[in-house]
């Protein structure tokens, strides 16, 4: 249901992006498909895979995904192609090209707004906690979700005036600040970009290491199988606080968030 999502995403955030998608399924299908669900943007039909086949997109691992995942084989899975997604800018140029293995992972609506530098519109709630020198707020870009489409989890950590938190590189023994989701039943999370740091160092000390302060970002992507029904994912931001005299325990805040699952 990446269409329905991409186009509740788009409709609401971006009035100066064009979107069109290409299937390997027939006109009336997804004439049908667009009536349904309000689709509103173009639906491109490439019955038999021509020209997805022409760009080397044709998913030739199909029936190894299906068997890996515990489902057959059937005639409307031939000629899929991988799923992905092609940025262009305003000159029709591709600047980005986004693809997954697996034909069960899409990015989301957000995800794609945002490597165009736009934020998608939400109305997802925000929880805080506090911990020593910091507070946490976590939200995600959707609070509902479908199935194998991909979420972002946003984290902002607000360290206090004067202190810092070590970020990634640091040698062996430092606590540097990540966050993780609990291991939750049907929840894969996805490779997440390291929050940014600069160099520190300490008089007396001939070890330089890396800090952030102020407001830092991360992102955690992620998704979750069908089936899995409203869900309480639970965070965990770890991290160590110094100030340039001293530095507090290892440490963590605990949050959760909430979702809920739209099926077609």
């Amino acid at each position: 249901m990446q269409l329905v999502e991409l186009q509740r995403t788009v409709e609401a955030s971006a009035d100066d992006v064009a979107v069109a998608a290409i299937s390997y399924d027939g006109v009336d299908i997804l004439s049908a498909f667009a009536g349904k669900h309000g689709i509103s943007y173009p639906l491109l039909s490439d019955e038999g895979s021509r020209t997805i086949e022409r760009l080397g997109l044709l998913n030739t691992q199909i029936a190894e995904e299906r068997a890996f995942w515990g489902k057959p084989l059937e005639e409307r899975h031939r000629g899929l192609p991988y799923p992905g997604t092609f940025l262009l800018d305003e000159d029709g140029v591709v600047v980005e090209k986004l693809f997954e293995r697996s034909h069960r992972i899409r990015p989301g609506g957000g995800t794609l707004l945002g490597r165009l530098g736009i934020e998608a519109a939400t109305t997802t709630d925000v929880t805080t906690a506090d911990g020593p020198a910091v507070t946490v707020a976590a939200w995600v870009d959707t609070p509902e979700y479908f199935p194998n489409q991909v979420v972002r989890l946003f984290v902002r950590v607000a360290v206090d005036r004067d202190f810092h938190v070590y970020v990634p590189p640091n040698p062996d023994g430092f606590t540097n600040l990540s966050v993780t989701i609990a291991p939750t039943e049907g929840v894969f999370t996805l490779e997440q970009a390291p929050p940014q740091g600069h160099p520190f160092s300490v008089a007396g000390f001939d070890e330089t290491f890396t800090v952030a302060e102020g407001e830092i970002d991360l992102i955690v992507p992620f998704y979750v199988l069908e089936d899995s029904g409203p869900l309480t994912l639970p965070i965990t931001v770890a991290y160590q606080a110094c100030s340039d005299t001293a530095c507090l325990p290892p440490d963590t805040v605990t949050l959760t968030v909430e979702l809920s699952e739209i099926r077609a």
